[in-house]
């Protein structure tokens, strides 16, 4: 992927996210399932083109390809992105959610149970 310039793809989020994980820009052509939000979201931060359609024209896919290899900002803003992505540490967020879950709970069933440490009949 680090060889490519431009990535066409029908928007699943998988395509996408590898070539954005590269700072790969994109061209979009998708409609189906969540492939049409991912589209705009891309073109949104600047990382690509939605062509609007799961069926571009020959002509449609060339502009998109020029306007990408003319314009640098879009290169720029899927370079940010892959830096993003790079810094972002998923399963560090998810454990921290998990554990503010998991206090709250029991911050919860603390107040519930009273000062003597007995469960409030009326809150279980």
């Amino acid at each position: 992927m680090p060889h490519v310039d431009v990535m066409i793809t029908n928007g699943g989020y998988g395509g996408v996210q590898y070539a954005l994980s590269h700072g790969v820009p994109l061209i979009v052509a998708g409609e189906t399932s969540d492939k049409a939000e991912i589209a705009a979201r891309v073109e949104f931060c600047g990382a690509g083109i939605d062509l609007g359609t799961a069926t571009p024209t020959v002509r449609a896919l060339r502009a998109g390809f020029d306007r990408i290899r003319d314009q640098d900002r879009y290169r720029t803003a899927a370079r940010r992105l892959a830096r993003e992505i790079r810094s972002a540490a998923p399963l560090d967020s998810i454990a921290a959610t998990l554990e503010r879950i998991v206090a709250a709970d029991a911050l919860n069933r603390s107040a519930r149970t009273g000062s003597a440490g007995a469960p409030d009949p009326l809150n279980g």
